[in-house]
């Protein structure tokens, strides 16, 4: 519908008969909204790394508490006891030393014997063989080595002290040579007693004895003999 701006006239003025008509609402046009900006975005959270839970320490138990100990009754003291008497020491008895005599020697022309305590030595004859050439060579005669007490002082062969604790006894032949000196040279056991101290003991005496020496035609000469010696425990 156009309007116009003269007004119009009475007749022209056009009848209404009551209705209503309503005009079209008027577009109202709004001004544009301002632009918003746009929301900022929130940073985004770190991550939170959760510490590691720790081991709680154990919780040792309260140490119990003991009893405090009772108190020993002190000890009572020990009756110290009576000392008893030493007995008497026992007199030890007194060793008696063994008589020793002298060695004896038969007068010549008999065969020398030299007797002694423990040990007992007898003279024997030199072998028959030697003996025989020894009288028969050029028709001479011989008289055999011997013993005299008065002119020597031969020791007795000493008696072992193990041998006798052991009770040893026994007769031991010795073969030696008497020089013409009267000397004794080249001492062996010729016959033993059974046991080796004895035999030594001989030996070692015997090697320092001293004879009268063998005479041929009254000259003294080196001669063999055989001298035996005896160990005896009874007296």
């Amino acid at each position: 519908m156009l309007l116009s701006d003269t007004p119009p006239k009475a007749d022209q003025l056009p009848t209404i008969s009551g209705v209503i008509i309503a005009a079209p609402a008027a577009n109202v046009v709004q001004p544009p909204a301002a632009r918003q900006p746009p929301p900022a975005r929130e940073p985004e959270p770190e991550p939170v790394t959760k510490p590691k839970p720790q081991p709680e320490p154990e919780s040792k138990p309260a140490p119990e508490s003991k009893p405090a100990p009772e108190p020993k009754p002190e000890p009572k003291p020990k009756p110290r006891p009576k000392p008893e008497p030493a007995p008497d020491p026992k007199p030890k008895p007194k060793a008696e030393p063994l008589p020793v005599t002298q060695p004896e020697a038969e007068p010549a022309p008999a065969p020398p014997e030299t007797r002694a305590k423990p040990a007992d030595t007898k003279p024997a004859p030199a072998p028959a063989a030697t003996t025989d050439q020894a009288n028969t060579s050029q028709g001479a005669p011989v008289t055999t080595p011997r013993i005299d007490a008065r002119r020597h002082n031969n020791p007795a062969p000493a008696y072992p002290a193990l041998s006798r604790r052991r009770g040893e006894e026994g007769t031991v032949v010795l073969e030696l040579l008497v020089l013409k000196d009267g000397s004794v040279t080249n001492v062996q056991v010729k016959e033993s007693s059974g046991h080796p101290r004895l035999d030594r003991a001989a030996v070692q005496a015997v090697q320092r004895w001293r004879y009268s020496p063998a005479t041929k035609g009254g000259k003294p000469i080196d001669y063999p003999y055989l001298q035996p010696v005896t160990f005896s425990l009874q007296g």
